[in-house]
């Protein structure tokens, strides 16, 4: 008999723990497509439309230390990204991984660099996750660099 009660007290909490959706369907799916991110591994001088913007990958600085060496500092890879929208607003950005920048671009050492801009009038969030390929010593030809990149409406 107590099993049964037991059984009775914990079935409704096991199916009512279901969170009802507010809005239509509609509207939940324009909520979460403006909130969701877009990400892209992007090419030098390359633009690609990212949600509503286009981002462009002007440059890529890369001064970490290879794999194959030994070095005395991590150093950094930096990004410089230019995000337009189609009313012409458009904002270049400097985003790194690794050790610090000098001032004012300094926000310390970073596995990941994000960074809040304004188009006209619309804040998005961009965030540099990774810079490749990692650079070998003893690489003599390196590939083209590329930045993996999201952007995100706020």
């Amino acid at each position: 008999m107590k099993l049964l009660n037991l059984a009775v007290l914990l079935l409704p909490l096991a199916f009512g723990c279901v969170r009802p959706e507010v809005g239509s369907p509609d509207e939940n799916a324009d909520l979460k497509t403006t909130a969701s991110p877009s990400s892209a591994l992007l090419t030098v001088q390359k633009p690609t439309p990212m949600g509503d913007v286009v981002v462009t990958l002007l440059k890529v600085e890369d001064n970490r230390c290879p794999t194959d060496v030994k070095c005395v500092w991590y150093g950094y890879a930096a990004a410089t990204l230019e995000v337009k929208k189609a009313t012409g607003a458009h904002v270049t950005q400097q985003l790194y991984l690794g050790g610090p920048l000098p001032a004012p671009n300094d926000r310390g050492f970073r596995e990941a660099d994000t960074v809040n801009v304004l188009l006209g009038a619309t804040p998005y969030r961009l965030i540099l996750s990774e810079v490749q390929p990692y650079p070998k010593g003893s690489d003599q030809n390196p590939s083209e660099k590329k930045a993996a990149v999201s952007v995100s409406g706020l």
